[in-house]
């Protein structure tokens, strides 16, 4: 970071591209989760010819990309000066499945992360979750591994104390030895103490149906949804749901 005059900030960074939206014909207002800055809003110039500098395909939602930034002290939107790709996918963008697992992800960062939320562990953390998810040869509970161990980057880990009993509480975030509406059944809350016990690389060693699967996200939506204030249940969980086996 320099500055490049009394009033306006320079900033090189990385990030992760969460959303865009269409600001004129020409400029689009992207939000970015960077790892020095936390989460913040960029302007940028997008051209349709093919002279132009930056083209749309550069501000897709889930690109990881290099940047360099302008902000003026006096105002809250921060100026795209240059960028390009820190990292290009090998499969996501072209297998459906992968595609799914990764925007499902990304919907469910989004709704966890606040305006200015500099959180560097959360960054990487993510970042290898998705760069695994483009070339490991199963991918069917890395989205479950992920949305239980971010819980940790946001002061909400499950308590899964074995003398606390064999259903997970929702509400009170620990175990429990009587079984409600709010507690995880046997079967999920055992999926849970094993996702909290394992990497990534060993997430496929675990089998769950179809069923099981879906219910534990849903469960663990409800976990974040009591825990985390301006989190709510995302869309992309159905769409996901047609496509895992």
């Amino acid at each position: 970071m320099r500055r490049i005059n009394h009033s306006t900030l320079e900033i090189k960074t990385e990030g992760l591209i969460l959303k865009r939206i269409k600001y004129s014909d020409s400029k689009i207002i992207l939000h970015i989760f960077t790892p020095e800055i936390g989460r913040i809003a960029a302007i940028i110039t997008i051209g349709k010819t093919q002279k132009s500098k930056y083209k749309r395909n550069i501000s897709l939602p889930l690109q990881f990309v290099k940047m360099v930034l302008y902000k003026s002290e006096k105002g809250t939107l921060y100026k795209i000066k240059e960028i390009k790709h820190a990292f290009i996918y090998k499969n996501i963008m072209q297998a459906y499945r992968r595609s799914a697992v990764a925007l499902y992800l990304l919907e469910f960062l989004d709704k966890c992360l606040k305006e200015d939320s500099r959180q560097l562990e959360l960054y990487v953390f993510f970042l290898k979750a998705i760069t695994y998810l483009d070339t490991a040869e199963k991918i069917e509970n890395i989205h479950a591994y992920t949305i239980v161990n971010m819980t940790k980057f946001f002061g909400i880990y499950p308590n899964i104390n074995k003398s606390g009993g064999g259903y997970f509480d929702i509400q009170k975030g620990s175990l429990t030895h009587k079984f409600s509406q709010q507690t995880f059944n046997e079967t999920l809350t055992n999926y849970l103490k094993r996702f909290l016990l394992i990497e990534i690389e060993e997430s496929d060693n675990i089998r769950m149906s179809r069923l099981q699967r879906i219910g534990f996200l849903e469960k663990m939506e409800e976990y974040w949804c009591y825990h985390c204030a301006h989190f709510s249940k995302t869309r992309s969980l159905k769409v996901l749901q047609e496509v895992i086996p």
